[in-house]
């Protein structure tokens, strides 16, 4: 996205008839919209055949979301796993976050969207796992995580493992169940 804001001088703006325009100075900032969460909302008109009036009404055929019964946006669903897989954001802390964002998001709702996404994943992965395994060499890593649980105690830490593996220069692949460590 682009902005640009053109700032006149006072002496042009009070008497623009006495000045031409020989150049201009540039200069630019980074800034940032915050997350904003909006509604999109989809109008589907109906229509009747005005000479055949026992005819059935035409409506367009509604669009099918993503999540069926639900209200989030495919952009939404990426933006949580984003979050979530390459920001290291939990769903607790995105839950707590998205009332500043115009809306509360249910982490539980949350959970639902990563199960559902990894499901949509799945063929992708096992295509990838299945290359791995079929390549001539694959390194294997068990290493402990330490993780917080923002249900239990407050400042209660427990341990995880995780399991991946990888060829040299390849993807890294978790070897397990990649869909358990969906809960927070």
């Amino acid at each position: 996205m682009k902005e640009t804001v053109v700032i006149e001088p006072e002496e042009v703006l009070a008497a623009p008839e006495q000045f031409e325009k020989i150049g201009e100075e540039r200069s630019f900032e980074v800034d940032v919209v915050p997350t904003k969460l909006f509604k999109r909302e989809f109008v589907r008109p109906k229509y009747r055949a005005k000479a055949q009036l026992d005819r059935a009404p035409v409506v367009a055929p509604a669009r099918v979301p993503p999540v069926e019964g639900g209200y989030a946006s495919a952009g939404l669903l990426a933006w949580v796993l984003i979050s979530k897989y390459v920001d290291h954001a939990p769903l607790y802390r995105l839950e707590k976050m998205s009332s500043r964002w115009g809306a509360r998001l249910p982490r539980q709702s949350m959970v639902e969207w990563v199960r559902i996404a990894s499901d949509w994943l799945e063929p992708l992965y096992q295509g990838m796992r299945r290359r791995l395994l079929e390549s001539s060499y694959v390194q294997v890593d068990e290493t402990p995580v330490r993780c917080h649980d923002p249900d239990q105690t407050r400042g209660k830490i427990k341990n995880g493992w995780m399991w991946v593996m990888s060829g040299p220069g390849d993807e890294v692949l978790s070897t397990g169940d990649h869909r358990a460590s969906t809960a927070n």
